[in-house]
């Protein structure tokens, strides 16, 4: 807001948005990526849970409400060769 310095500006109604905290867990067998047939693949799993929850917010909420889904950060797995069982 272009208020001057030494001021306090008041208006009615929300100013800025608010920051909450999701966390959604994921949990599977996990196994080695030679072999992703005998495992669940949660990374797949997980970007689409990404992905879809937005835009089903989109799709259900008023866009005139002002709520938004934004991800911060997605954690899955630590080595390149294996399938996560947490993501």
């Amino acid at each position: 807001p272009k208020v001057d310095a030494g001021r306090i500006g008041l208006r009615h109604g929300p100013i800025t948005s608010a920051c909450d905290s999701l966390k959604i867990s994921l949990d599977g067998p996990g196994g080695h990526t030679a072999r992703p047939h005998l495992t669940t693949d949660l990374v797949t799993a997980v970007a689409k849970v990404a992905t879809e929850v937005p835009a089903l917010v989109g799709r259900r909420v008023d866009t005139r409400a002002g709520l938004a889904i934004t991800w911060g950060r997605i954690e899955s797995g630590h080595a390149t060769n294996v399938i996560p069982q947490h993501a």
